[in-house]
């Protein structure tokens, strides 16, 4: 998703919908102006924790650092709590591979 379609115009929208948003942009070494977005619907859950995960941080440990660097993926999680049950759900976005 493009950082300024989601501040400028989805967020807003989703706003007027009931839903808050959660953006985190990709790595920056890889030169593309994009991210990912989680939306939840703010009269049914409570942001508890969000977390960002960084693919090329991961990938590291298990790969060469020469092939690591070129994913620039990132994954977002959040842990949201049900107002009515108080039931917690980890919800993450989904990578685009």
């Amino acid at each position: 998703m493009d950082p300024p379609y989601f501040a400028g115009i989805l967020s807003e929208d989703m706003s007027l919908l009931g839903y808050e948003g959660l953006f985190v942009k990709k790595s920056q070494h890889t030169g593309r102006q994009e991210g990912v977005a989680l939306f939840y619907k703010q009269d049914k859950f409570d942001l508890e924790e969000s977390k960002t995960l960084v693919i090329d941080e991961i990938a590291t440990d298990i790969l060469a650092e020469a092939e690591s660097n070129k994913f620039g993926e990132v994954l977002l999680l959040a842990a949201l709590r049900h107002k009515n049950s108080g039931t917690m759900v980890l919800t993450g976005t989904d990578l685009p591979w």
